[in-house]
């Protein structure tokens, strides 16, 4: 059975019967997906009417739940929430009258920002709503959920709200002590053996996460639940397990773009193409110019090596999401799918003006290391432009930089690599001195790393000597080989290492394992400052073919077109 069969029968009438359900359920981003492909299989002009009839509807519904939203985050002094609320509706506003409406709750909404705000404070790295009590917390978070969820949820009593909200706002051990006392006395309650199953997951208890979900999704078939499972699944790196949950929330409902989100992203972190690809360009036929999904066809075409298809859809990000604020004329894009393209380009040896005004966004919006790093880079397109003013003015911007990075860098490994960095950058300069002077530095720490056995330190000791006798730095491509070579033999080495401790292994096998003290200034260091060597030695050599997108497993949440989650999906705010 594959992901992807399709079915027959589905006509404009069908569309529309669904996006019916799916408006009963509050579920408005379904609808208006529905709609929409109700409008374009309409075969007659009647069934065009019909259709377009309907979505005016659900455009009218979608309008006054945003208005609703915006003014219970007023009550609650929320004005950024209100504004995004605002900002929502307006884009469904259809009449004159909603336009006023909408003009007085703005004014409303200037006069809130003047008055003394909620102050957000962040409790494990998650956003907490302060200064509300649980009734208004409640009203808050409750408007993100589907109608019939945020009633049966109220219908669960004070208790069950505390605890869920102790869950959005990250207190993940609060929220299950709550939630496991709301089990105990509803323990069929699908609904919240999901919520308990969340709690899990954020803790980090992957296992008692998995089979409470699996209870969950036992006792009722729903696509959340099985797209929440899918996640601890790949988390767990059980993939096939993954991959059979992804198909029955398609056998549920084939053209659910948060299923075929959700099937794509397998595809990526399971290198699965064969049923990635179909899914993201199912999802592209569908919504073309959806940022998020363009964004991880990208990720999907470079890892699978069409590296033509991956730069077409960076470049689809960098088009849709491309903005210059006409007031403070700051640039808003993609600094990801920038980088990407620009280094496609790169790699292929083709359009260097355009990879320059990609990086040049980006060196505009970067700062220490990153921008020393970008500086390089657009020297080295510029080199092979011949340009070699534009050249030269960008190695001596990055200088400058890392004259500051090298005033706050810890003396040691830290300082040693930056030095090393500038060194090279000097060269290219022509500033022989300067090039000397911090190649000096970096040898003292260098040199006795090596002699207490550290593989890296003993290949840029190699490399100092080399330049010295008058040698040359080596391309970038051999140094990036070699610090990969470094990273999985130390790697390897601290597995080994950590296997025999466990086993109480004694046996003498100094080659097994990798000293990390440092004889320098400082005596001593730990395994996380050569660590944090390594990766600034891997930065120094970042090559821009060699593309990397930020993943956030992207556990990619908002990298998906989420149709469950209707209040405040993008998708329905992008109609």
């Amino acid at each position: 059975m594959g992901l992807f069969d399709k079915l027959f029968g589905r006509d404009s009438a069908w569309y529309v019967d669904k996006c019916n359900v799916n408006m009963e359920r509050k579920d408005y981003g379904e609808a208006m997906r529905c709609i929409k492909q109700a409008i374009e299989l309409a075969k007659t002009d009647e069934e065009k009417q019909a259709a377009t009839a309907k979505k005016s509807e659900l455009t009218h519904e979608v309008y006054h739940q945003a208005l609703e939203q915006a003014k219970s985050f007023m009550r609650c002094h929320n004005s950024e929430a209100a504004q995004n609320a605002i900002d929502r509706a307006a884009r469904h506003v259809q009449t004159d009258e909603e336009r006023d409406e909408l003009n007085q709750l703005i004014e409303k909404g200037h006069q809130l920002e003047e008055e003394e705000k909620v102050v957000d404070e962040h409790v494990d790295g998650e956003e907490h709503v302060t200064g509300l009590d649980t009734s208004d917390k409640w009203n808050l978070y409750v408007t993100a959920l589907p109608f019939d969820k945020a009633q049966h949820y109220d219908e669960l009593g004070d208790a069950f709200k505390k605890a869920w909200i102790a869950l959005q706002e990250g207190l993940f051990v609060e929220a299950i002590e709550g939630l496991e006392a709301i089990y105990e006395k509803h323990a069929d309650d699908p609904y919240v053996m999901v919520e308990l199953g969340r709690a899990y997951y954020g803790k980090g208890d992957l296992d008692k996460a998995d089979d409470m979900l699996k209870k969950a999704d036992d006792a009722r078939q729903d696509i959340e639940t099985k797209l929440l499972r899918a996640e601890i699944q790949w988390a767990l790196k059980r993939f096939d397990v993954a991959e059979e949950v992804l198909q029955a929330a398609h056998d549920l409902d084939p053209d659910n773009n948060s299923v075929l989100a959700r099937i794509a992203q397998h595809g990526l972190i399971a290198h699965d193409f064969e049923s990635g690809i179909p899914a993201i360009e199912a999802l592209i036929e569908k919504i073309p110019n959806d940022v998020s999904v363009q964004r991880l066809a990208g990720r999907i075409y470079l890892e699978s090596g069409d590296d033509d298809k991956a730069l077409e859809a960076f470049e689809t990000v960098n088009r849709l999401y491309w903005q210059v604020n006409p007031q403070t004329k700051q640039l808003t894009f993609d600094k990801n799918a920038a980088a990407a393209a620009a280094g496609l380009y790169i790699k292929k040896g083709e359009n260097y003006p355009r990879a320059i005004e990609l990086m040049d966004a980006i060196r505009a919006n970067t700062k220490g290391e990153e921008h020393v790093a970008v500086c390089i880079q657009m020297a080295d397109i510029y080199e092979k432009m011949e340009k070699k003013a534009k050249r030269d003015e960008l190695l001596t911007e990055s200088l400058r930089f890392m004259d500051d990075l090298l005033e706050a860098a810890n003396k040691g490994p830290e300082a040693a690599m930056l030095q090393l960095q500038y060194a090279e950058v000097a060269d290219r300069t022509g500033d022989a001195k300067k090039c000397n002077e911090m190649l000096d530095a970096a040898y003292e720490v260098f040199e006795g790393d090596a002699k207490n056995g550290h593989p890296l330190a003993a290949f840029y000791v190699e490399l100092i000597d080399d330049k010295r006798a008058g040698k040359p730095f080596p391309p970038a491509s051999e140094m990036q080989e070699r610090l990969n070579a470094f990273a999985q033999k130390f790697a390897a080495n601290r597995q080994m290492s950590q296997a025999q401790a466990s086993d109480g292994d004694q046996s003498d096998s100094p080659n097994m394992t990798i000293n990390v003290s440092v004889a320098s200034t400082q005596n001593a260091t730990n395994e996380d400052a050569m660590h944090k060597m390594a990766a600034l030695a891997s930065q120094m050599q970042m090559q821009m073919q060699s593309v990397e997108i930020e993943d956030g497993a992207d556990s990619e949440s908002e990298d998906e077109s989420d149709s469950n989650e209707s209040s405040n999906s993008e998708e329905n705010a992008k109609e």
